[in-house]
Parts: C-alpha cells; structure tokens; sequence
C-alpha cells in the first residue's frame, strides 16, 4: 500500500511482532503523541502495539527524528518506542473510498490544530493561522483495519481520535470494525474552530447509536462499545487516557 509508514509481513497484514498481545489506535498523534506515550509506558508487560496515525508530515518527522513520544503537559510520560510496540502512519482519515489526495491545513503556533477542514476565524483569534496548504494522502479507517491481523486479535482495545472536526468521520469509515473497539476517546468539538464541523450532539448521537455508551462527555469525550463492556472488567483493560 503506497501510504508511508505502512509496514506489513510476509502475508500483507500489518508488521506486529508475535508477543503482542494488546492492540491500540492513536489516530491525530500531532507533534509528540501524548497519548501513545501514557499507554506504552503503563504496559510494564510489553504486549502493547500501538498503531499512530498524523497527516502531518512536519509532526510524523519530529516524531521519528528521536523515536520518542511524550506529553507535553506531563515530564513524566515520556517513551522511547521502536518498531516492537509503535507504528507511525503518515495519513489522514475519513469517510472516503480508496486513497486520494485531498487539501490539508497545515497551521502555526500549534501543529496539532492542523485538519483537513480550513480553521475559521475563531482558531485565529488564539493565534493560530494557516501556514502551509499541501496535499496529503486520505483513506478510510477500514482501509488500515483491513491489514490487521484478526486471527492474532479479538479486538481492539482502545481506539483514540483527536481529527480537528473529522472526528466522526474516521468512525463512520471504519464500517463494521467499530463492533471490535472497547474504548473510544472521541474530539466532538472543537468549538467553532473549523468550517463545516459538526454539532457536539450529531457526533455523540451517531456514535451512540452505533452501540457505545458514553461514560464521560466533554470536549474529548469516552465512550465504550455496549456488547464488549465486560471486557472493561479486566485489570489490563480499565480505560486509561493521557487526554481526559
């Protein structure tokens, strides 16, 4: 598949080493990949690959500059990965068939506002302005589930979604995979920030009607898929997010 970052194995499934055990999803890494970094670094087993995905070829290239991951609001989590536990995508995601090659606002002061939606003048006014117009390749969620290999994985134990107004595009891309994540960590709002987002409450509704129940709503909301919910109860499991 000619979208960079992708590694696959000698059967075309994605390249993950066989003592993974646990599979995640950090889709919208921005610059330092917060929440790869907190779920990495709580997994004192080593059984964790996690899947990042970022658009932003500025931000992919920070993060493989020194292969480390942190949060920036937090010294402690910070992690040096290789490619035994993350892979980095260099891609968007939304509700589109195959791969194109689509507009991508590339924005200053922070490179994790950047979207494929163009920021309105509420994004400016925090300083924030569009630096850089560029192309970038976009495909759907199911295009990448599709090289998971599923005999190994059951399901998928936490899939996090920061996408600056696209959030619900990347679940609505993914089909009938939704039916395999435990967690969702979802952005519904980014307060007028972008053209043509979607209302907090079309995001939420879709998403629970979709079989998730939400436990936690704000701005970055949690929700959890109703048929895995006993699932939560594994200690290895328990919902754990750097960005709640």
């Amino acid at each position: 598949m000619n979208i960079s970052g992708i590694r696959l194995d000698e059967n075309g499934k994605l390249a993950i080493p066989s003592h993974i055990k646990r599979l995640k999803f950090d889709i919208g890494t921005s610059y330092c990949a917060p929440n790869a970094a907190a779920w990495l670094k709580k997994d004192t087993k080593n059984e964790v690959f996690v899947i990042g995905v970022e658009p932003n070829k500025y931000s992919v290239q920070l993060i493989e500059a020194d292969k480390r991951l942190y949060d920036p609001e937090d010294a402690e989590i910070q992690f040096v990965y290789s490619d035994d536990n993350f892979m980095l995508i260099n891609c968007a995601i939304d509700d589109v068939e195959g791969i194109q090659e689509v507009d991508f606002y590339h924005t200053t002061l922070n490179a994790g506002c950047s979207s494929l939606l163009k920021p309105t003048p509420v994004l400016n006014a925090h300083g924030v302005e569009v630096k850089e117009l560029s192309k970038v390749k976009v495909t759907s969620f199911k295009t990448i589930l599709d090289l998971v290999p599923w005999d190994r994985f059951e399901y998928i134990e936490h899939v996090k979604t920061d996408c600056q107004g696209k959030d619900l595009g990347v679940f609505l891309s993914a089909g009938d995979y939704v039916n395999k994540f435990v967690y969702l960590d979802a952005e519904v709002y980014t307060h007028g920030q972008y053209e043509g987002e979607l209302s907090p409450q079309q995001v939420v509704n879709t998403i629970t009607n979709a079989g998730f129940h939400l436990i936690h709503g704000s701005v970055n909301s949690t929700f959890i898929n109703r048929e895995l919910s006993s699932l939560a109860s594994r200690d290895h499991i328990n919902h754990y997010s750097s960005q709640q």
